[in-house]
């Protein structure tokens, strides 16, 4: 299963660069920090990246890596089982 997050930050309205602050790149280095503490303890691979649609900064771990479905797809299959039993069973009701 994949999971996308976009983190959005807002641009400067006086017509400053567009350079990156020291505040931004605090928060940058903080928020790597944190996804890294979390994926250490995971029981498995865990594979992330973020775009700052704003910078264009990514922040990643694992982004090349091919993660198998595994049971994941299950899920889509046992909802659509039971839909269809709901539909069937719907002019029986």
């Amino acid at each position: 299963m994949g999971v996308a997050l976009a983190i959005h930050g807002a641009a400067a309205q006086d017509g400053a660069s567009a350079q990156p602050s020291a505040t931004a790149d605090e928060l940058k280095e903080k928020v790597a920090r944190r996804l890294q503490e979390i994926a250490a303890r995971v029981d498995g691979a865990v594979g992330y990246e973020i775009l700052d649609l704003t910078s264009g900064d990514r922040v990643a771990h694992l982004e090349r890596e091919m993660f198998p479905t595994a049971s994941t797809i299950k899920l889509a299959l046992v909802y659509e089982l039971f839909k269809q039993d709901e539909e069937l069973a719907a002019p029986n009701r």
